[in-house]
């Protein structure tokens, strides 16, 4: 019997392990996908920034 309650508490003590581990993963997820969004966000900008330059260049070449 000490055995099992001893397996059963190893089982509880890992649970609680795995699920503050899952609990640090999704924050970490969610940090990771607003960083993505940003960086995308600033990439668009960045490109539209780029691309009315570019632009800007050619009109002047044509004068």
């Amino acid at each position: 019997m000490d055995d099992l309650e001893k397996q059963v508490e190893e089982l509880l003590n890992l649970c609680d392990k795995l699920t503050t581990s899952n609990s640090s993963l999704r924050g970490t997820v969610n940090e990771l996908q607003t960083e993505r969004s940003t960086l995308i966000q600033q990439k668009d900008k960045a490109r539209t920034h780029i691309e009315s330059m570019i632009s800007r260049l050619k009109s002047m070449e044509q004068n």
